[in-house]
């Protein structure tokens, strides 16, 4: 999710919310997976699953939780 500036005062609702957005989330989610598999989809899932935790293993660590 992103993150705003304190000074950031735009109001905002969660498209899933609304009555016409979850038609649109749901077209926007078939449209990523198509390119997803069109990028990547030669990979196979061996592949795949060695690229993923390459990823995961050199991620950068999250932030420190404000709430600790």
């Amino acid at each position: 999710m992103r993150g705003t500036d304190a000074d950031d005062r735009r109001p905002h609702t969660p498209i899933g919310s609304r009555p016409r957005g979850r038609p649109w989330l749901n077209r926007l989610d078939r449209d990523v997976a198509d390119a997803a598999k069109q990028t990547l989809g030669h990979l196979g899932r061996t592949r795949l699953t060695a690229l993923r935790d390459l990823l995961v293993a050199f991620a950068p660590p999250p932030p420190p939780s404000e709430l600790t």
